[in-house]
């Protein structure tokens, strides 16, 4: 779709965009949500938009070798070690993370590292 009505990307990485609610996915239009960062700051027509919310967020390297639900038990580790500091923000009440596939991500070659982030606002 991308190269039939070109738009310009904040970057050359991919992204997916995972919600979920608890152990099973959300349906919020759809479940994974793939594509990349524009600079426009208006939805691009043909094209599903998700403004994500301005926060912070906690970055882990997945080694796809190792599977790529390798790491969550080291991401829920974090979150629980860390709840006077960081929580999870939600989008429409349910949770999201972002998958970024950039230079370390090798076309999925096994030292291929994909990173996962965890949006996160600070406690007061």
């Amino acid at each position: 779709m991308y190269q039939k009505s070109l738009f310009e990307k904040a970057d050359e990485n991919g992204y997916e965009i995972r919600f979920y609610d608890g152990e099973k996915p959300a349906v919020i239009g759809k479940n994974i949500h793939v594509g990349f960062i524009a600079k426009a700051t208006e939805p691009i027509e043909e094209f599903a938009t998700i403004i994500l919310p301005a926060t912070e967020y906690a970055v882990f390297d997945i080694f796809v070798a190792k599977g790529y639900g390798s790491g969550n038990a080291e991401m829920d580790r974090w979150l629980k070690d860390n709840p006077a500091q960081y929580r999870q923000l939600l989008m429409d009440g349910v949770g999201f993370v972002v998958e970024c596939y950039n230079e370390k991500f090798k076309d999925g070659e096994p030292d291929s590292i994909v990173e996962i982030w965890i949006p996160v606002y600070k406690q007061s």
